[in-house]
């Protein structure tokens, strides 16, 4: 019986990374984002912002690839409070820089969607020396608010997804239940900001 045990921890173990790695804040949001933008606004905006959009994700991986490779950080993740500390403050002045690009291109709802982003890092930043608030879970949500005002049903399909990935975070040790709370609320108030943002 010990045996088997192991064994279905370690598939639970095995899902969870799965779900955790294809829950990630850079494939979920931009996937939400592509997905809203190509139905919404004037075409002519669009290349523009789809280049924006992709310089800021691979802007942001590479950096954290380069801390991981020259040894600052243990891991890709940013599980320490150091690196937390680092990704949150670099995330927040990427995104803030990219809203204000997107507004000064007049895409209303990349900027709306960037300004959200900014209040999940913002939020993170601020409390990041009582807890580690779940991002997983804070950008599936705003996910789940921008696939609303397009395609409704995508976003029920990311509700139960991010009910997935909080799952995975907390299988995996990544953050206890006070840091899914904390990025479920995070996450419901950026999907806010992105909403009022075109109203």
């Amino acid at each position: 019986m010990p045996h088997v045990r192991t064994m279905d921890q370690a598939n639970r173990q095995i899902l969870a990374r799965g779900i955790s790695t294809v829950g990630h804040p850079a494939i979920v949001l931009p996937t939400a984002s592509v997905v809203t933008l190509a139905g919404t606004g004037e075409a002519g905006l669009r290349v523009p912002s789809l280049i924006l959009g992709l310089a800021l994700v691979s802007g942001l991986l590479l950096w954290s690839w380069k801390k991981v490779r020259h040894g600052h950080w243990r891991h890709f993740d940013a599980s320490a409070l150091s690196e937390r500390a680092q990704w949150n403050r670099q995330g927040l002045l990427a995104t803030l820089a990219a809203a204000i690009t997107a507004a000064f291109l007049g895409d209303k709802t990349l900027a709306g969607i960037l300004a959200a982003s900014t209040s999940i890092f913002g939020i993170a930043w601020i409390s990041g020396d009582y807890l580690k608030l779940s991002q997983h879970v804070a950008f599936a949500i705003l996910a789940a608010g921008i696939y609303a005002r397009v395609h409704p049903e995508l976003a029920l399909i990311q509700g139960l997804l991010t009910a997935t990935i909080a799952w995975s975070r907390l299988e995996l040790a990544r953050h206890g239940r006070l840091e899914i709370l904390a990025g479920v609320l995070t996450g419901i108030l950026a999907a806010c900001i992105a909403t009022l943002w075109e109203s």
